[in-house]
């Protein structure tokens, strides 16, 4: 998953000092009627790459989310921009895999350069949900039929096992991809 920022590039700023619990906590769920445990991040950073997982802030632009969480197959820390090589994902090497859960819930197996935070959480509430902008450094640029990216938000009931992943395109079942989001 590869957030390019570069249309808001001037306005958002990113913070790298947040833990793995306080991204969770403070950005992502931000409720004290939410218990939250088991904390796990995989990013670049664990494979001598740059980091890919990091909290941003509108600084009270116009971009569409006040405050979030990059999950990116980059390095947050080029996602303010300017995007210096439009043309090419330059960030990351083969030395920093996939993930075992977007290869079985997308169509892209197997992935490359993946960041992704786990966690178990129990909701005071029966009903979720969550905003998310998904973009790609390679979008519009002749690989959405032969290349893609992905994002996947998936949930996991720990007593049935049955796990789902919410990140698909609007009344489908269809995993978020670039591929599956493109002008044709």
């Amino acid at each position: 998953l590869l957030f390019s920022l570069s249309c808001y590039s001037q306005f958002i700023t990113v913070d790298e000092t947040y833990t793995t619990q306080e991204l969770i906590e403070d950005i992502l769920i931000n409720s004290p009627c939410s218990g939250t445990s088991n904390y796990l991040a995989v990013t670049g950073t664990d494979f001598g790459e740059g980091n890919g997982i990091a909290a941003f802030n509108a600084n009270g632009s116009d971009f569409p989310y006040q405050e979030g969480i990059i999950l990116s197959s980059g390095f947050v820390s080029n996602a303010p921009g300017p995007n210096l090589h439009p043309n090419t994902n330059n960030d990351g090497s083969t030395n920093w895999p996939g993930d075992c859960d977007l290869d079985t819930f997308t169509n892209v197996n197997p992935s490359t350069n993946a960041s992704f935070i786990q966690f178990d959480f129990i909701p005071a509430i029966s009903t979720i949900s969550f905003n998310f902008l998904f973009v790609s450094d390679e979008y519009n640029q002749f690989y959405e039929c032969s290349f893609s990216d992905a994002f996947a938000f998936i949930i996991t009931d720990q007593v049935t096992g049955v796990a789902v992943n919410l990140a698909v395109l609007p009344g489908t079942t269809i995993p978020i991809e670039f591929t599956n989001i493109h002008p044709d």
